[in-house]
């Protein structure tokens, strides 16, 4: 079985070839996973993925076409966002009610003022003041295989307290 070739297949969420290859790796009589269990199932964890994500997709397909899926039905999920769909009228209110409270003002972000700089709206001197105060935050941890190239974080232990049984 190519797990490469799976990634692409568009039999992937009913290949039973691959559900057992996908759920292989766990054995009924596991309690608490060693760390070669874990490192184990850390291998298989993108062909897993890869194939719960075709599941889920292919139990869209199902309930969106109105066919049954014993135990499942589909339901409107979380509301996107709050808009407006008329600025103009919306303007013309808010800044009777409010006059110019009805707008936030907001400084530019660093990536904002940098394409500024690009189309010459800001000058390199000015942009090169700024690099002072420009943060960036750390990364979030990732767990890669070990044969990656890339910049290798130890987990800080001290932030995590001793439990006692």
């Amino acid at each position: 079985m190519d797990e490469n070739a799976c990634r692409f297949c568009r039999a992937k969420p009913r290949c039973g070839a691959l559900a057992v290859k996908a759920l292989s790796t766990f054995s009924e009589h596991m309690q608490i996973l060693s760390n070669r269990q874990l490192s184990q199932v850390m291998n298989v964890l993108p062909l897993i993925e890869t194939w719960m994500k075709g599941v889920k997709e292919e139990a869209l397909n199902v309930l969106s076409s109105g066919e049954d899926l014993p135990n499942y039905e589909l339901k409107e999920g979380r509301k996107g966002s709050r808009t407006y769909n008329n600025d103009n009228q919306v303007e013309q209110l808010l800044m009777r009610e409010l006059g110019d409270e009805a707008y936030n003002r907001t400084l530019l972000s660093p990536t904002e003022t940098e394409q500024l700089v690009k189309r010459k709206k800001v000058s390199e001197t000015t942009w090169e003041q700024l690099q002072k105060f420009i943060t960036r935050k750390d990364g979030k941890q990732v767990i890669v295989p070990c044969d990656l190239p890339v910049n290798h974080l130890k987990a800080n232990i001290s932030e995590f307290s001793v439990l006692k049984d």
